[in-house]
Protein backbone atom coordinates (compact mmCIF):
# COMPACT_ATOMS: atom_id res chain seq x y z
CA UNK A 1 0.00 0.00 0.00
CA UNK A 2 1.37 3.03 -1.34
CA UNK A 3 1.33 6.66 0.74
CA UNK A 4 0.37 9.61 -1.13
CA UNK A 5 2.02 12.76 -0.55
CA UNK A 6 -1.00 14.29 1.44
CA UNK A 7 -0.61 11.32 3.27
CA UNK A 8 2.47 11.48 4.76
CA UNK A 9 2.03 15.37 5.51
CA UNK A 10 -1.18 14.57 7.50
CA UNK A 11 0.59 12.05 9.57
CA UNK A 12 3.22 14.70 10.33
CA UNK A 13 1.46 17.31 11.12
CA UNK A 14 -0.78 14.90 13.35
CA UNK A 15 2.38 13.93 15.60
CA UNK A 16 3.67 17.43 15.02
CA UNK A 17 0.44 19.28 16.38
CA UNK A 18 -0.45 16.45 19.67
CA UNK A 19 3.61 16.81 20.25
CA UNK A 20 2.71 20.90 20.66
CA UNK A 21 0.15 20.36 22.72
CA UNK A 22 1.65 17.81 25.34
CA UNK A 23 4.57 20.52 25.22
CA UNK A 24 1.63 23.33 26.20
CA UNK A 25 0.19 21.04 28.25
CA UNK A 26 3.59 20.46 30.51
CA UNK A 27 4.50 24.42 30.57
CA UNK A 28 1.31 25.39 31.68
CA UNK A 29 1.80 22.92 34.31
CA UNK A 30 5.15 24.33 35.31
CA UNK A 31 3.08 28.26 35.10
CA UNK A 32 1.01 26.19 37.98
CA UNK A 33 -2.32 26.08 36.02
CA UNK A 34 -4.85 23.89 37.73
CA UNK A 35 -4.90 20.54 36.36
CA UNK A 36 -8.49 20.75 35.90
CA UNK A 37 -8.15 23.29 33.01
CA UNK A 38 -4.84 21.85 32.04
CA UNK A 39 -6.55 18.51 31.27
CA UNK A 40 -9.83 20.16 29.37
CA UNK A 41 -7.24 22.60 27.30
CA UNK A 42 -5.81 18.91 26.30
CA UNK A 43 -9.53 17.15 25.42
CA UNK A 44 -11.00 20.74 23.90
CA UNK A 45 -7.41 21.29 22.02
CA UNK A 46 -6.59 17.90 20.66
CA UNK A 47 -10.18 17.24 19.16
CA UNK A 48 -9.00 19.77 16.36
CA UNK A 49 -6.66 16.94 15.31
CA UNK A 50 -10.18 15.89 13.09
CA UNK A 51 -9.52 19.11 10.88
CA UNK A 52 -5.92 17.41 9.48
CA UNK A 53 -7.85 14.20 9.05
CA UNK A 54 -10.42 15.62 6.59
CA UNK A 55 -8.36 17.79 4.61
CA UNK A 56 -5.06 14.99 4.27
CA UNK A 57 -6.55 11.58 4.65
CA UNK A 58 -8.63 9.69 2.11
CA UNK A 59 -8.05 6.58 2.76
CA UNK A 60 -9.65 4.80 6.30
CA UNK A 61 -6.44 2.41 6.43
CA UNK A 62 -4.51 5.98 7.09
CA UNK A 63 -6.35 7.88 8.73
CA UNK A 64 -6.76 5.23 11.65
CA UNK A 65 -3.06 5.44 12.00
CA UNK A 66 -2.75 8.54 14.64
CA UNK A 67 -5.53 7.64 16.69
CA UNK A 68 -4.40 3.94 16.90
CA UNK A 69 -0.98 5.15 17.74
CA UNK A 70 -2.59 7.12 20.47
CA UNK A 71 -4.70 4.37 22.18
CA UNK A 72 -1.32 2.47 22.32
CA UNK A 73 1.21 5.54 24.16
CA UNK A 74 -1.61 6.55 26.55
CA UNK A 75 -1.94 3.15 27.62
CA UNK A 76 2.26 3.11 28.34
CA UNK A 77 2.16 6.36 29.21
CA UNK A 78 -0.45 5.97 31.80
CA UNK A 79 1.01 2.65 33.32
CA UNK A 80 4.53 4.88 33.94
CA UNK A 81 2.58 8.14 34.80
CA UNK A 82 3.20 10.38 32.29
CA UNK A 83 0.08 11.68 31.66
CA UNK A 84 -0.81 13.43 34.89
CA UNK A 85 -1.76 16.61 33.48
CA UNK A 86 -4.47 14.49 31.74
CA UNK A 87 -5.75 12.49 34.47
CA UNK A 88 -7.96 13.46 37.62
CA UNK A 89 -6.49 10.10 39.68
CA UNK A 90 -3.08 9.07 37.66
CA UNK A 91 -3.56 5.71 36.65
CA UNK A 92 -7.51 5.46 37.10
CA UNK A 93 -8.34 7.35 34.23
CA UNK A 94 -9.50 4.98 31.29
CA UNK A 95 -11.12 7.67 29.48
CA UNK A 96 -7.74 8.55 28.09
CA UNK A 97 -7.96 5.13 26.53
CA UNK A 98 -11.86 5.79 25.41
CA UNK A 99 -11.11 9.17 23.49
CA UNK A 100 -8.33 8.37 21.05
CA UNK A 101 -10.82 5.33 20.35
CA UNK A 102 -14.06 7.18 19.85
CA UNK A 103 -11.66 8.87 17.48
CA UNK A 104 -10.81 5.81 15.75
CA UNK A 105 -14.18 4.29 15.22
CA UNK A 106 -15.58 7.82 14.19
CA UNK A 107 -13.30 7.54 11.36
CA UNK A 108 -13.88 3.98 10.94
CA UNK A 109 -17.91 5.34 10.60
CA UNK A 110 -17.45 8.43 8.73
CA UNK A 111 -14.42 8.26 6.89
CA UNK A 112 -15.04 4.67 5.73
CA UNK A 113 -18.79 3.49 5.78
CA UNK A 114 -20.98 6.99 5.23
CA UNK A 115 -18.16 8.93 4.05
CA UNK A 116 -19.35 11.78 5.51
CA UNK A 117 -16.49 13.10 7.85
CA UNK A 118 -18.69 16.05 9.17
CA UNK A 119 -20.91 13.20 11.01
CA UNK A 120 -17.84 12.24 12.72
CA UNK A 121 -17.24 15.70 13.62
CA UNK A 122 -20.47 16.49 15.18
CA UNK A 123 -19.40 13.64 17.79
CA UNK A 124 -15.79 14.60 18.60
CA UNK A 125 -16.52 17.97 18.80
CA UNK A 126 -19.61 17.69 20.79
CA UNK A 127 -17.31 15.57 23.59
CA UNK A 128 -14.55 17.80 23.48
CA UNK A 129 -16.02 21.21 24.04
CA UNK A 130 -19.62 20.14 25.56
CA UNK A 131 -17.83 17.54 27.89
CA UNK A 132 -14.66 20.26 28.30
CA UNK A 133 -16.58 23.27 28.97
CA UNK A 134 -18.96 21.26 31.15
CA UNK A 135 -15.86 20.31 33.73
CA UNK A 136 -14.36 23.85 33.40
CA UNK A 137 -18.05 25.32 35.05
CA UNK A 138 -18.68 22.75 36.83
CA UNK A 139 -15.39 22.98 38.56
CA UNK A 140 -15.26 26.65 38.76
CA UNK A 141 -18.93 28.23 39.41
CA UNK A 142 -20.55 24.36 40.25
CA UNK A 143 -22.85 25.16 43.27
CA UNK A 144 -25.68 22.75 42.96
CA UNK A 145 -25.01 19.10 42.78
CA UNK A 146 -27.56 17.33 40.76
CA UNK A 147 -26.13 13.66 40.44
CA UNK A 148 -22.60 12.67 42.08
CA UNK A 149 -20.04 15.10 41.42
CA UNK A 150 -22.37 16.95 38.87
CA UNK A 151 -23.74 19.98 39.01
CA UNK A 152 -26.58 22.21 37.03
CA UNK A 153 -23.89 24.25 36.30
CA UNK A 154 -22.11 22.79 34.82
CA UNK A 155 -24.38 20.80 32.92
CA UNK A 156 -26.39 23.78 31.23
CA UNK A 157 -22.58 24.59 30.19
CA UNK A 158 -22.70 21.16 28.44
CA UNK A 159 -26.07 21.83 27.22
CA UNK A 160 -25.66 25.22 25.35
CA UNK A 161 -22.14 24.42 24.00
CA UNK A 162 -23.31 21.21 22.83
CA UNK A 163 -25.96 22.93 20.89
CA UNK A 164 -24.01 25.69 19.18
CA UNK A 165 -21.23 22.97 18.01
CA UNK A 166 -23.69 20.96 16.48
CA UNK A 167 -25.69 24.06 15.41
CA UNK A 168 -22.52 25.43 13.80
CA UNK A 169 -21.22 21.86 12.24
CA UNK A 170 -24.85 21.64 10.38
CA UNK A 171 -24.75 24.83 9.22
CA UNK A 172 -21.92 24.69 7.73
CA UNK A 173 -22.60 21.50 5.90
CA UNK A 174 -25.60 23.22 4.36
CA UNK A 175 -28.35 21.90 6.38
CA UNK A 176 -31.34 23.81 5.99
CA UNK A 177 -33.43 21.88 8.70
CA UNK A 178 -30.81 22.37 11.84
CA UNK A 179 -32.89 23.50 15.51
CA UNK A 180 -34.84 20.48 15.19
CA UNK A 181 -31.80 17.95 15.62
CA UNK A 182 -29.47 19.98 17.43
CA UNK A 183 -31.85 20.55 20.32
CA UNK A 184 -32.63 16.47 20.31
CA UNK A 185 -28.58 15.64 19.62
CA UNK A 186 -27.29 18.09 22.48
CA UNK A 187 -30.23 16.82 25.30
CA UNK A 188 -28.81 13.50 24.55
CA UNK A 189 -25.05 14.73 24.61
CA UNK A 190 -25.92 16.31 27.74
CA UNK A 191 -27.81 13.97 29.71
CA UNK A 192 -25.07 11.66 28.36
CA UNK A 193 -22.41 13.48 29.78
CA UNK A 194 -24.02 13.38 33.56
CA UNK A 195 -25.19 9.77 33.50
CA UNK A 196 -22.03 7.97 31.84
CA UNK A 197 -19.89 6.24 34.47
CA UNK A 198 -16.42 8.22 34.77
CA UNK A 199 -14.40 7.46 31.62
CA UNK A 200 -17.28 6.36 29.52
CA UNK A 201 -18.49 9.83 28.76
CA UNK A 202 -15.39 9.97 26.06
CA UNK A 203 -16.59 6.85 24.37
CA UNK A 204 -20.62 7.27 24.64
CA UNK A 205 -21.21 10.99 24.15
CA UNK A 206 -19.28 11.16 20.70
CA UNK A 207 -20.33 7.69 19.19
CA UNK A 208 -24.21 8.36 20.10
CA UNK A 209 -24.02 11.97 19.24
CA UNK A 210 -22.63 10.89 16.03
CA UNK A 211 -25.12 7.78 15.49
CA UNK A 212 -27.76 9.52 16.56
CA UNK A 213 -27.76 12.36 13.75
CA UNK A 214 -26.63 9.95 11.36
CA UNK A 215 -29.65 7.64 12.23
CA UNK A 216 -32.36 9.39 12.80
CA UNK A 217 -31.72 12.96 10.65
CA UNK A 218 -29.62 12.35 8.14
Amino acid sequence: MLISRSEIVGLILSYAFVGILFILSKYFSVLGLKREYNRKFLHIAISHWWLIAIVYFNRVSIAIIPPLTFIISNIIARDYKLLDAMERKPNHNQGLIYYPLAMTLLIIFSFGIIHEPYIGALGLFTLAYGDGLAAVVGTTWGRHVIYLNKTLEGTIAMFVSSFIVILIILTINNHSFVLLPTLCISTIATLLEVFSPSGYDNLLIPLFTSLLYYFVFY
